[in-house]
């Protein structure tokens, strides 16, 4: 690779590669001289030295009241290549950032059966993080696994000691607790009985709903969904 194609790889313009490399093959110069041997008129140097100099790229030598510049080491073009580079794989870092979040799918998954269900519960208690909290609406029938694989799941729940909000029946709150890690909101009986034989999970990036009934499920993964959605359970979780 030639020496102008070099500078101009790392970035310097054309007018700048013939700069530097007049002044670092024939020494320091004025002006004057740059404009004769370079072939670039004597405004546009005028403009361009400095910004070169401010930048790092030559240095200054002054005579009275001349000037002469000269090249820096090619150790500093390093430096300036390595800042560059630096920046922009900031920017295509930011850039991808900006293109994953225009570009996000919910990603849709479908459950059926006792195990589809029983999934549902493993995802939430793999999902949520030490200490987190997940939100459930809950109806008033529960006949969600089986106590073997209910026991499974509640193991890993309280070894990670998570946080559960939930609404559901004013019935069936009659019959639960509040615990250290788990409370409960009821839907008042005049509104709605809350008899649906559902549940309606919302936990980390994802929102899950199961019908008890036809023993199926779905997960949808999706931060902005499941944002929203928490949002909205947080609002109602205030007014009850």
């Amino acid at each position: 690779m030639e020496y102008q194609e070099l500078l101009t790889t790392i970035g310097l313009s054309e007018n700048e590669a013939a700069i530097y490399l007049e002044l670092l093959q024939n020494g320091p110069a004025r002006i004057s001289k740059l404009s004769r041997k370079t072939g670039l008129h004597r405004p546009g140097l005028y403009k361009e030295l400095p910004e070169m100099v401010n930048r790092g790229l030559l240095g200054e030598i002054r005579e009275g009241k001349s000037v002469l510049y000269e090249a820096v080491s090619p150790t500093h073009l390093e430096r300036h290549y390595l800042k560059k580079q630096g920046l922009i794989q900031k920017g295509l870092s930011e850039l991808e950032e900006e293109y994953n979040h225009n570009h996000e799918k919910p990603e849709i998954k479908f459950l059926e059966g006792r195990a589809g269900v029983n999934h549902v519960f493993k995802d939430v208690v793999a999902t949520v993080p030490y200490k987190g909290t997940y939100f459930r609406y809950t109806s008033k029938t529960d006949a969600s696994v089986r106590p073997e694989e209910y026991a499974a799941y509640a193991e890993i729940r309280d070894k990670k000691r998570l946080e559960q909000k939930i609404i559901t029946s004013a019935s069936k709150k009659l019959r639960k607790k509040d615990t250290l890690e788990k409370f409960y909101k009821a839907v008042p009986p005049a509104f709605d009985l809350f008899e649906d034989n559902l549940m309606f999970l919302i936990y980390g990036p994802k929102i899950a709903m199961v019908d008890y009934d036809s023993k199926a499920a779905f997960i949808i993964e999706s931060e902005k969904i499941a944002r929203f959605q928490e949002k909205i359970f947080k609002l109602l979780w205030k007014k009850l």
